[in-house]
């Protein structure tokens, strides 16, 4: 049995709402990752006292959220994305910036439907239309508009919309593919009214009203799947091994791997414990299996895009071909994960190629061979990936990003070798 670090979008956007909250945030099993780290050091410069002690942290705010400061977001873009909506709602001028990883992913996906909320062009990007982000104090205390209709199926952009919208007012949004969940499940834990609808096609019609006020809160943060995946996905590529996760996240939005993996033979299985902060928890084992190839479907996506890369890795080892389809919000993660995953599993002997927004991997992968070089971009994600398949093929694996997985996922290498050794 493994126990894992805390999920870090519901630690991101718990952080977040102490911000907004009267009372005092009480957090435990925060994850020791930079990329949280960056978020309660982006709080506490906003006007909050944060007093942490390992893994808990008590969050309170002195009083009214700081006005014109600058924020450090680090690697963090949920950080980037979803701050920079609850300021707009307050009003706040500030000031984001990142490192050069953050500073090149685009911006305005989260900022242009904040602006068109609010009726107001009120942040300004580079030419790029990327960090550093300043917003400009506003004086508006209402909606411009209590409808809008999503562009891109992001869990960022929706998040940041209602964070927003917190402080001003009633909203509508629609989504053009039903995303993660966490801000609304969290939200209606705390007594936000909160409705999200399925729509045909797949999409999503969530309607929240403003609150009267959010209270303070306490939250032991479940363990995050995506950070799972990545153990379960070791035993799941050899026959008859079998690893566990406990007290993990088991949403339908974020079950979209253990989905993936039955499709490819794995024996998955999931059995829920309870709820907490909206969010159903349980543990999840898998027997691992000779995988085969696979179609996954783009509407699947949104609820693995976290582990596509790793999807695809293990795809690579399967008896038959796979397609994974619709993967273009990949091209705007910490990399152009489309094109570093085809890089990634190449290095590695496999047959992989591109085909407009979808990866066709033609399986048949097997163990042996030298060492081999990865250049994963500093990209947590891929870097964790290269890790896995070098121990399903028996390979010694060097990259160029030795240590990045610490962004979401400190102590990954000692927990996949406890995974190894349990094989």
């Amino acid at each position: 049995m493994v126990q894992l670090p805390g999920d870090k979008s519901i630690a991101h956007r718990a952080t977040l709402l102490s911000l907004l909250c009267e009372g005092p945030v009480t957090l435990t099993n925060i994850p020791a990752s930079a990329d949280v780290s960056s978020t309660l050091g982006a709080v506490a410069a906003l006007g909050v006292d944060v007093a942490r002690t390992g893994d808990r942290a008590r969050l309170a705010r002195r009083g009214d959220v700081a006005d014109d400061v600058v924020v450090d977001c680090g690697n963090a873009g949920t950080l980037a994305r979803l701050l920079f909506g609850l300021l707009a709602g307050l009003g706040r001028s500030a000031t984001l910036v990142g490192d050069a990883s953050l500073s090149a992913r685009p911006m305005r996906r989260a900022t242009a439907p904040v602006a068109r909320l609010l009726g107001e062009d009120i942040v300004t990007l580079s030419s790029m239309g990327t960090l550093p982000a300043r917003l400009r104090r506003r004086t508006a205390t209402s909606l411009a508009t209590d409808t809008l209709a999503l562009d891109v199926p992001s869990a960022q952009v929706k998040s940041a919309a209602l964070l927003c919208a917190l402080s001003v007012g009633d909203v509508v949004l629609v989504e053009p593919r039903a995303t993660r969940d966490h801000t609304e499940r969290l939200l209606s834990s705390l007594g936000v009214d909160v409705d999200v609808a399925p729509l045909p096609g797949g999409g999503a019609r969530v309607t929240q009203r403003r609150p009267a006020r959010l209270p303070g809160f306490t939250l032991a943060l479940p363990g995050d799947p995506s950070s799972a995946a990545f153990l379960l996905g070791r035993a799941a590529a050899v026959p008859g091994a079998r690893a566990v996760v406990d007290d993990v996240v088991l949403s339908p939005r974020r079950d979209g791997f253990l989905r993936a993996l039955v499709a490819a033979g794995v024996d998955v299985d999931v059995t829920p414990r309870g709820e907490r902060g909206g969010e159903t928890v349980g543990s999840v084992a898998v027997r691992g299996a000779a995988l085969r190839g696979i179609d996954l479907p783009a509407h699947d996506v949104p609820d693995l895009v976290d582990e596509i890369p790793l999807l695809a890795a293990l795809l690579a080892t399967a008896s038959g071909p796979s397609r994974l389809r619709g993967l273009r919000e990949l091209r705007v993660k910490e990399s152009d994960r489309l094109a570093a995953t085809a890089a990634l599993v190449r290095a590695f002997g496999g047959n992989i190629v591109i085909e407009g927004d979808d990866l066709v991997v033609a399986g048949g992968l097997r163990p042996g061979g030298d060492h081999v070089f990865v250049a994963v971009a500093l990209d947590h994600r891929l870097e964790m990936t290269a890790r896995v398949l070098g121990r399903i093929l028996g390979r010694d694996v060097r990259t160029d990003g030795e240590g990045c997985e610490a962004v979401s996922f400190p102590g990954f290498v000692p927990l996949l070798d406890g995974v190894e050794r349990a094989l």
